[in-house]
């Protein structure tokens, strides 16, 4: 049985800092958080990946409603590296001060993504793109959409990810200004998946909204863990 952690070690969890994160102590709990991190995320991405390419039923196809004509279409470079720097934005969560925050991250994103994974399943959908939006369109966009399939839509594991990575900061970045940095590049990676028609508004709101709920089931999840440990 574990033992909840002494105000003393809360305390020092609660002020790491960069002198902390460069030593070798936090160079290796950075290391196991990302294998860690890796290990829910990768099979998520796999599970991903390989219900673009199965279906049990037709594919639901979507396309931008009324309410997303300040999206404008772009099949550019610079659109697309943004939409891809999603992969550097995540890696926030490592950086949280305790164990026990890190572990709602992950329990957090396994909920976000089993929930979509059985939703992709169950309820394929996609979003069409412009027939013309292949024409003058970047070498990297072409990549995109050859490899990243307009498929598993609805939600947007890119939304969710995004918000939960959002969320964290508000943890981790204890000033007013680092966190708006951060929210407006997680606000830029959102509109990029709208821009490069990867998913419309729909997607983008029910992916972040899926992450608000998980992250606070997976609150409850540790809270109701640390009473059953503690015992009667």
């Amino acid at each position: 049985m574990s033992r909840p952690a002494s105000p003393e070690a809360s305390t020092r969890d609660a002020s790491l800092g960069l002198a902390y994160w460069v030593s070798r102590e936090g160079q290796l709990k950075l290391l196991r958080r990302l294998l860690a991190g890796f290990a829910v995320g990768g099979t998520v991405f796999a599970g991903y990946l390989v219900l673009q390419r199965v279906s049990l039923r037709p594919v639901m196809w979507l396309e931008p409603g009324p309410l997303e004509g300040w999206v404008i279409a772009s099949n550019s470079a610079l659109v697309v590296y943004l939409y891809l720097s999603f992969y550097f934005l995540t890696l926030i969560p490592g950086l949280l001060p305790t164990d026990d925050q890190f572990r709602r991250f992950l329990i957090a994103l396994a909920i976000t993504g089993v929930v979509s994974l059985l939703i992709f399943l169950l309820v394929p959908s996609g979003v069409l793109r412009p027939r013309e939006f292949r024409a003058e369109a970047s070498a990297v966009y072409l990549r995109l959409i050859d490899v990243d399939l307009p498929r598993n839509a609805f939600p947007s594991l890119h939304a969710s990810v995004t918000t939960l990575s959002a969320i964290v900061s508000c943890i981790v970045l204890k000033h007013w200004i680092a966190r708006l940095l951060f929210w407006a590049w997680a606000a830029g990676i959102l509109w990029s998946t709208m821009a490069t028609r990867q998913h419309v508004l729909f997607d983008v709101v029910s992916g972040a909204l899926l992450a608000c709920l998980s992250w606070i089931a997976a609150a409850w999840f540790i809270k109701r863990r640390g009473k059953a440990e503690a015992g009667p």
